[in-house]
């Protein structure tokens, strides 16, 4: 899944699912290439103070997380399923945990080395 950022980048696609409930907090579009752009219409006091405001990706993630509609809807049309995604991200983390222990390995070897050279030689 892509996460759209722009509302403008809607044109020209083929829409795949909406959600737009009547009470709903925001608007969810999925498109047939896998891209999710969700957005908050906010109207001000008067008619023409309104707001568009597009959700980047933590907080679309977070949102598909908690509304279990729209995560069973965008998983049923391939669009995006989150426990691959949690599988993803688990991995993700592991490799990061995994580079970051080989990194500090190597630096404390070069430590030891320059330690040896400067105390064995003396």
């Amino acid at each position: 899944m892509k996460v759209i950022s722009d509302y403008k980048e809607l044109v020209g696609k083929t829409i795949a699912f909406t959600h737009m409930a009547q009470f709903a907090d925001q608007i969810t579009i999925a498109t047939t290439d896998k891209e999710v752009l969700m957005a908050t219409f906010e109207i001000g006091e008067y008619d023409d103070d309104f707001q568009i405001r597009v959700y980047r990706e933590p907080h679309v993630i977070k949102k598909v997380n908690e509304d279990q509609y729209i995560r069973e809807q965008l998983s049923e049309l391939g669009i995006f399923d989150m426990e691959v995604y949690n599988k993803q991200q688990k991995e993700l983390a592991e490799r990061r945990k995994q580079a970051a222990k080989e990194f500090q390995e190597k630096r404390e070897r070069e430590m030891l080395a320059k330690l040896k050279e400067k105390y064995e030689n003396d």
